[in-house]
């Protein structure tokens, strides 16, 4: 093992039998601009992440009324940093939540993933709060969509 760092405490309010929180997911994501995913995403099961870089020293954490289980990282706008899906919001590489529709939905999301859903497969690939309640509303609501 090359490098190491305990997890974080849990957070005041939360109660759990155990002092430091046991991680739910763990993803990789560019937001030094580098072309490879140095940085570290770990996420409780509930709300809480925190993104670390590539020497385990925390850079931001975030919470969200969601975290969902598995985050989508992209480039979205070819700036060379990931923006990050988690639950049903929309974070930047600096740790700025663009938006969120985490309270307007009752379930957590199982998976979020940002795609060409128009029939341009050219289209330029976008995120828009409008576009997220659509897809969001098709995992929420069991596919009753």
């Amino acid at each position: 093992m090359k490098k190491w760092v305990w997890m974080p405490p849990i957070p005041a309010g939360m109660h759990r039998p155990y002092e430091l929180n046991n991680g739910d997911s763990i993803a990789f994501l560019n937001l030094s601009g580098d072309k490879r995913r140095h940085e570290i995403l770990v996420k409780d099961r509930y709300k809480n992440f925190w993104v670390y870089n590539n020497n385990l020293e925390l850079l931001w954490k975030g919470e969200n009324g969601q975290t969902g289980h598995f985050p989508h990282m992209l480039d979205l706008d070819g700036s060379g940093y990931d923006t990050m899906a988690i639950g049903y919001s929309l974070w930047d590489h600096t740790g700025r939540q663009l938006w969120s529709h985490d309270k307007e939905f009752e379930d957590h999301a199982d998976g979020i993933a940002i795609v060409n859903m128009s029939p341009d497969p050219t289209r330029r690939r976008g995120c828009t709060p409008a576009a997220a309640t659509r897809v969001s509303s098709c995992s929420t609501f069991k596919g009753r969509c």
